[in-house]
């Protein structure tokens, strides 16, 4: 604490208002208030000191505009409670050097917002950036290009090739320097000597062997132009390297029936039963491009159609054929429908839902026909009342669209039989006046 007498030395308003000191020694006149002074340091507090007009020295002095002051004596008065001084944030990290080689500067910087100042607070004293030397490795040392070699020899004998020189970067160094010069120590140029030879064609080849077997087909043969091939700035050859030529071998021919084959044994000696004979599209067969025999290849009739001995009444004539398809894309499980009935004794068959169902108890024989796409193929089943009664599969293998079959069973009256797919498939059908290519369902009851 001050005494009096070292306060009475001051000036008018440093013996009443106090200079701040770096113990916070107070000058003022009377004891100890140095000591109060001191107290409103304190940031909790905000308080005039007691023993001072704030209102006569304002008026007489302007107390208020020395804020720095005011703040210690009158900070209530003053209306400086609410003053915030900045303080500055830490430092940031080090920058990356400003050079990649020898020496440069890094900065790093700080900011005046821990906290920023407010209301007439003071900004922080010192500088937000600060700059440091820093060093890195030593830079390249610039050589001296020797001068340029003599150039290389053409790279081609004929037409345009490259040559090249080359030069050296040098300098009296130690061997712990790095040597650096500017710009390429090669250099490229087009040379050309003289033109090459066009190109010429080779031979022709021999002729392929024909595209057909029968009727009129294609050949061809090939040469390259090769015998030389032309240089980079030579004409290629004229004219075309490939050569085609119609061909005929034999004529085509189409599909003939061979005659019958001899009846079947009949399937029952009286009462009426069936039996059936058989011919192959092959007198001749079919050449490549022929047509197919048309017609069936199998053919049923009805035989010993006498009464047996004791029965009174003849077996009734149960007999159908149906054929066209209603569709010949199928899905899987699809029921094959045959809309065209072409014979319908007995009222069997129903050629909206493709099924045939038994008048009367008896044995039926059921024939079929597919043709199917050339290495196409066709499964399907016969199915009697929902039950597989046989499955069967169709493949395409030569010029022969269609194949047949046929199946036995035995029915009660009121039973039904049906041809479903049992995978996708497609099947083929083609009229014209050379060929019927037809997919047929048909039935017969054959014993009763």
């Amino acid at each position: 604490m001050l005494e009096k007498t070292k306060c009475s030395q001051l000036s008018v308003l440093g013996s009443v208002v106090g200079k701040r000191e770096l113990e916070c020694h107070q000058c003022c006149t009377q004891d100890y208030c140095n000591l109060q002074l001191c107290g409103l340091l304190d940031s909790g507090k905000c308080e005039n000191d007691v023993h001072i007009d704030c209102a006569r020295l304002d008026s007489l002095f302007q107390i208020c505009q020395d804020i720095p002051h005011a703040r210690l004596v009158c900070p209530q008065y003053c209306y400086l409670c609410y003053i915030t001084d900045g303080r500055w944030s830490s430092w940031s990290s080090w920058s990356t050097c400003s050079v990649t080689c020898d020496s440069g500067n890094r900065t790093r910087t700080r900011q005046c917002n821990n906290p920023t100042p407010s209301y007439l607070g003071e900004d922080c004293k010192g500088l937000s950036t600060e700059i440091s030397n820093c060093s890195t490795e030593a830079c390249p040392v610039h050589g001296r290009w020797t001068n340029w070699s003599s150039w290389s020899a053409c790279s081609v004998s004929c037409d345009i090739g490259l040559q090249h020189r080359d030069r050296a970067c040098t300098i009296s160094l130690s061997s712990s320097d790095v040597l650096f010069c500017h710009g390429d120590s090669r250099d490229d140029r087009t040379c050309s000597l003289q033109l090459c030879a066009d190109g010429n064609w080779s031979m022709w080849s021999d002729w392929s062997v024909c595209s057909t077997t029968c009727g009129n087909g294609l050949k061809s043969r090939h040469r390259q132009c090769d015998n030389p091939k032309p240089s980079i700035l030579g004409s290629y050859c004229a004219g075309d390297s490939l050569d085609v030529s119609t061909c005929f071998i034999k004529a085509c021919h189409d599909g003939g029936w061979s005659v019958w084959g001899t009846w079947s044994v009949c399937s029952l000696s009286c009462g009426g039963g069936i039996q059936s004979r058989s011919r192959t599209c092959s007198n001749p067969v079919p050449s490549e491009r022929g047509q197919y025999c048309s017609g069936a290849s199998i053919e049923v009739t009805s035989c010993n159609g006498d009464i047996c001995p004791g029965l009174l009444v003849r077996p009734p004539n149960i007999i159908f054929q149906a054929r066209t398809l209603k569709d010949l894309t199928l899905d899987t499980y699809q029921t094959l429908i045959f809309t065209h009935v072409m014979r319908n004794e007995g009222h069997g068959y129903n050629s909206l839902t493709g099924k045939f169902t038994a008048p009367v108890n008896g044995a039926y024989i059921f024939t079929f026909q597919f043709c199917v796409y050339y290495q196409k193929h066709f499964n399907y089943e016969i199915v009697v009342d929902n039950a597989i009664h046989t499955s069967g599969y169709e493949f395409n293998q030569d010029t022969s669209p269609c194949s047949t079959g046929n199946a036995l069973i035995t029915l009660n009256r009121g039973q039904s039989v049906w041809i479903k797919a049992s995978d996708s498939s497609e099947l083929y059908e083609s009229s014209s006046s050379t060929h019927n290519y037809w997919n047929i369902f048909s039935g017969l009851l054959v014993h009763e």
